[in-house]
């Protein structure tokens, strides 16, 4: 990829560069696929994994190469998803196997912090040396959802609060990931799924039953 402004500068298409725009062609063809779909039936527009681009937020990737996979590449693509929804049901999602988060986890142990402002450093540890936090008792969002849902159930919808400055504050806008954890049937894979959804499909409560409907 090179620098539009100094043809002298490029960056090679390796690592985090190279999942970055292997992610970007998946999303606008998939809009594509979207497009070329029979309007009068639902359409589930489906990504192995997620569509925030996080290999960008290394430091020495510069802001033209951020520009071109974002602002000319997935935030496109991810506008021309909306624009079908608009029209007709195209319900695009990111589905996460297995995923390795505790979002929601993290939420709990705020809840249950005895300090008036959270301050790990500080923690008011138990005579046992264990954190008064530990008695959530689970160390990851998969652990938790595993004894909260039944086979075929879903959680609520969560988002995540993006840090100021980040990829996802920056670029995303109404096209940041919303998620809700997904409990698979037992005669499929049984394994709790993290599912992601842009925010404006995340605020239509019919679109996510829908969207929980076509997954199963």
């Amino acid at each position: 990829l090179s620098d539009r402004s100094d043809a002298s500068r490029e960056a090679p298409l390796r690592g985090d560069l190279l999942a970055a725009r292997r992610s970007v062609r998946e999303v606008e063809r998939l809009a594509d696929l979207a497009a070329a779909s029979d309007p009068e039936l639902p359409a589930l527009a489906l990504v192995d994994g997620t569509f925030l681009l996080w290999g960008l937020a290394r430091e020495e990737i510069t802001a033209p190469v951020k520009r071109y996979l974002l602002d000319e590449g997935m935030i496109p693509a991810l506008g021309r998803l909306q624009a079908l929804a608009r029209e007709r049901t195209v319900l695009p999602a990111g589905y996460i196997s297995r995923p390795d988060r505790s979002e929601v986890v993290h939420s709990l142990r705020l809840a249950v912090c005895p300090l008036p402002r959270v301050d790990c450093r500080a923690c008011p540890r138990l005579p046992d040396d264990t954190r008064p936090c530990d008695a959530v008792g689970v160390a990851s969002d998969r652990q938790l959802f595993s004894h909260v849902l039944a086979p075929g159930q879903r959680s609520a919808v969560f988002l995540r609060r993006p840090t100021p400055g980040s990829i996802e504050a920056q670029y995303y806008g109404e096209h940041r990931p919303a998620a809700f954890y997904l409990r698979t049937p037992p005669d499929g894979a049984d394994e709790i799924a993290c599912v992601e959804m842009p925010l404006w499909l995340a605020q239509d409560d019919q679109k996510v039953a829908l969207l929980h409907a076509l997954l199963l």
